[in-house]
């Protein structure tokens, strides 16, 4: 944390509570398949004493910044997962999906199983974070298309694979079908981030973003929360985010509410 960073900034400056987390997770879990495999006697990760995170304030992108990162998202080879991540899915549900859960005749999508991770283990559970986060949703042309070019995609990932592929059964998986952790879905929105030069967000904060658009474009309250499976009070208070430019829209209503009295 004092002067750990090898790339992604300045040399010999320090990491930040989430990387040194995420590293000392993925290490102990190689730890314990060492001792699982009998190779050491104890797992010495077990007793270093993991930084706190600090809270931070989400943010949202704007409907243009949205746009260019979809723009660069639509040549990665996971195209349906950064369009389901813009789309309000939390990052959980993305990884828990699987094609059984996805129907593109009907143009559907349903909400039934979330993989999390729980101290650098991945968690799969079958029922979602709340009975209002279990829900189905309607697919747009994007999304299908997207779903069926990723289906026919894997289907031939499978053929030169041959006996080497895992059908896992899960809509994001690998080039061998083997279902991705979630952390690296996390670093990979990252650099398809980097790749179409948009403002630094995380995974989660899509959501937010997509809560936003939503609001701006104006979804009720109501719809916007049984779409991202909360409630609607959450949604208020947690989701919609105001951006600076966005300021202009409470000078143009008060404007025409004072009309010339305000001069």
């Amino acid at each position: 944390m004092a002067s750990g960073r090898k790339r992604g900034g300045k040399p010999g400056t320090g990491l930040g509570p989430r990387s040194v987390r995420l590293t000392l997770s993925r290490l102990s879990a190689a730890f314990d398949q060492a001792l699982d495999d009998g190779k050491v006697t104890r797992n010495p990760c077990a007793r270093v004493r993991r930084p706190k995170m600090t809270a931070s304030s989400k943010t949202a992108w704007s409907e243009e910044e949205a746009r260019r990162f979809l723009a660069e998202a639509a040549r990665d080879r996971l195209h349906l997962a950064w369009l389901l991540a813009l789309h309000g899915l939390r990052r959980e549900e993305i990884c828990g999906l699987r094609w059984a859960d996805i129907n593109l005749t009907a143009r559907t999508l349903t909400i039934a199983t979330v993989r999390v991770v729980v101290d650098g283990q991945v968690i799969v559970k079958d029922a979602p974070k709340s009975e209002r986060s279990a829900r189905t949703l309607p697919l747009d042309d994007a999304l299908v298309t997207a779903g069926t070019t990723l289906h026919k995609r894997q289907a031939a990932e499978k053929l030169a694979a041959g006996e080497a592929y895992r059908s896992s059964g899960y809509v994001v998986c690998d080039e061998l079908g083997e279902a991705v952790n979630p952390e690296w879905l996390s670093d990979e929105f990252g650099r398809v981030r980097e790749r179409a030069g948009v403002r630094r967000i995380t995974l989660h904060e899509a959501r937010h973003t997509a809560n936003s658009l939503m609001e701006k474009a104006g979804v009720a309250d109501s719809i916007r929360a049984a779409w991202c499976g909360h409630t609607v009070a959450v949604n208020r208070s947690t989701y919609v985010h105001a951006l600076p430019e966005d300021l202009a829209a409470a000078r143009d209503a008060l404007s025409r509410l004072y009309g010339a009295a305000g001069g």
